[in-house]
């Protein structure tokens, strides 16, 4: 279960970091770089392409995107306030990373589609290659808690970035030491599928 994408979408619905990274993927078939229809590649997200960033922090193939954008409806779904305004996916008395953590957003194809909100309505989505059989069970379940703790440490992350009273606050990330940072966490995820901390 290795992490293919990963896109950072504020409370306007607006990307501020997508990247892929498959290079660490070991399923052929997620490295569609072209996109499905081979057009040229750029991102689905309303971005300006004067604020996008030299560290290649929009670098995400269309297929992703449509998979990421698609799966958006059902994030909100999923984490928005219901009609008792409480929120569907949060278990009663949950603080820190569980209150924040919506897992499983949707499978796709040979792919799953995993959340995290914050309570300022940031958005963290990831997709996951799918590698596991339904018997193994326990095996995902204890991915999925690396997963969630992956999250935890690139919103760690953000908010240092968020500190440094240089950045910007709106608008895409651009710094080359979160993107250095968030490689990383997801090679570390990616490589020997032990729990980043």
């Amino acid at each position: 279960m290795a992490l293919v994408s990963l896109v950072i979408v504020d409370k306007n619905h607006e990307p501020i970091y997508m990247k892929d990274f498959v290079e660490t993927a070991t399923n052929p078939s997620i490295l569609d770089a072209d996109g499905p229809f081979e057009f040229e590649q750029g991102p689905m997200f309303q971005v300006d392409a004067s604020s996008k960033s030299s560290s290649g922090s929009f670098s995400c193939s269309l297929r992703h995107q449509f998979i990421l954008h698609g799966a958006m409806d059902r994030f909100d779904a999923l984490a928005g306030p219901q009609p008792t305004n409480k929120f569907s996916w949060r278990a009663p008395g949950t603080m820190g990373p569980e209150a924040m953590w919506v897992g499983l957003i949707c499978p796709v194809e040979d792919m799953r589609v995993y959340g995290y909100v914050t309570t300022t309505k940031l958005r963290f989505m990831a997709i996951v290659e799918d590698v596991f059989l339904p018997d193994q069970i326990h095996q995902q379940e204890a991915r999925e808690t690396e997963l969630k703790n992956l999250m935890y440490n690139i919103h760690s992350l953000y908010v240092e970035y968020t500190l440094n009273p240089f950045s910007k606050i709106e608008g895409p990330i651009e710094s080359q030491r979160f993107d250095t940072n968030v490689d990383s966490f997801v090679s570390a995820f990616n490589g020997v599928g032990t729990a980043v901390i």
